[in-house]
């Protein structure tokens, strides 16, 4: 009876827990790319300020929880298994509400009438479906 996801019980065997990890690995590395991308878009469209610091700050160490989640299996470490799970899960949610934030700071452009919106859907989705897990998990 396991308060985890069926992907985290999975991915503690081998030789799934192998892939596991390199999938893990590259979902790293590609959010790490996308952090910084959006970070240099951001500051192109003018905004250098502390927010967008933030972000690419909160982005890699999200970033950086997804490689733990797949390299410290929870059958055998536990603790850092829910470390990684709470840097990419919750920080990685904190980075999605600034990115939101910083949609709204940027110059009026075209794209914007789409992209808030969907970043402000993905938010509060993101936010909703993290609550309901932990409640679920909690019972």
């Amino acid at each position: 009876n396991s308060v985890f996801s069926p992907t985290s019980k999975c991915g503690s065997y081998n030789p799934q827990s192998c892939l596991f990890a390199q999938i893990c690995n590259i979902c790293s590395f590609l959010a790490l790319w996308i952090v910084v991308i959006r970070f240099q878009q951001v500051r192109d469209y003018g905004n250098h300020g502390k927010v967008n610091i933030a972000s690419i700050i909160l982005g890699f160490i999200s970033s950086i929880g997804i490689s733990i989640i797949g390299n410290f299996q929870q059958s055998v470490m536990m603790e850092i298994h829910l470390l990684g799970a709470f840097l990419a899960f919750f920080l990685g949610m904190t980075y999605f509400w600034v990115q939101l934030y910083l949609t709204y700071r940027a110059k009026p452009s075209q794209d914007r009438r789409w992209v808030g919106p969907a970043r402000a859907t993905c938010c509060v989705l993101c936010t909703i479906l993290i609550i309901i897990s932990i409640l679920l998990n909690s019972t």
